[in-house]
């Protein structure tokens, strides 16, 4: 009936137009089948009843473990985030403690007393920044 039905409202006159129906029809009867298998029925019914009636998932459980999971990736963004701020700030102090190379440059002429005091300079500033 499906297949005169399709051939009526569709006008197939065509060969390559009645093999795609054809195709399609198989194709749907073959799901109906698959669907209403008898060994498929008594596993879908066990699946509905263990799916209403089981106990130890909760919607209020798959809640609470939405929260937890949503709360460990918010520690673990935090935990990233200091990190990242932490290499920020050593890498800002490297920067610093190089400028100052140029800094004292800027004021002495020989070569080694502008090696000396920015070491002095750096090991004070190391000294101040490792207090905090």
């Amino acid at each position: 009936e499906l297949q005169l039905y399709g051939y009526q409202q569709y006008n197939l006159n065509g060969k390559k137009e009645a093999l795609y129906f054809r195709q399609w029809i198989l194709n749907f009867k073959r799901s109906i089948a698959i669907i209403y298998r008898t060994e498929l029925l008594p596993s879908l019914y066990l699946y509905l009843y263990l799916k209403n009636n089981n106990d130890f998932k909760s919607p209020q459980y798959i809640e609470e473990l939405n929260k937890e999971e949503l709360s460990l990736i918010e520690l673990e963004q935090s935990y990233k985030e200091e990190e990242r701020s932490e290499k920020l700030n050593k890498l800002l102090l490297i920067i610093s403690l190089l400028s100052i190379f140029q800094v004292v440059e800027i004021f002495f002429s020989d070569k080694n007393n502008i090696f000396n005091i920015s070491m002095i300079l750096i090991m004070i500033l190391l000294e101040v920044f490792r207090k905090r």
